[in-house]
C-alpha cells in the first residue's frame, strides 16, 4: 500500500487528503482518496500520479471531515 499526502499547498488549508494506491497498481488496486480538502490543486497532483494502466486514478472517495474549521 502507498500512502500520498496530497497537501502540498503551505498557503491554502486543504483537510490533508491522503490519496491511497496499491502497491503494484494491478486492476483490483481500489484507488482511493480520502478527504479532498478545499486545495484545487490536488487534481493536479493526482494527474501527474501514476495509478496503473486501464484503471480510474479514483476509485472511491472517503470523507473524514465534512467542513473546514
Amino acid at each position: 500500500m502507498r500512502i500520498i499526502c496530497l497537501n502540498k499547498s503551505k498557503k491554502i488549508y486543504s483537510a490533508n487528503p491522503y490519496l491511497i494506491l496499491g502497491d503494484w497498481n494491478t486492476l483490483d488496486d481500489v484507488n482511493t482518496l480520502i478527504d479532498v480538502g478545499t486545495d484545487d490543486t490536488i487534481i493536479e497532483e493526482i494527474e501527474q500520479i501514476n495509478t496503473g494502466v486501464g484503471k480510474k486514478r479514483i476509485d472511491q472517495v472517503i470523507l473524514l471531515i465534512t467542513q473546514v474549521d
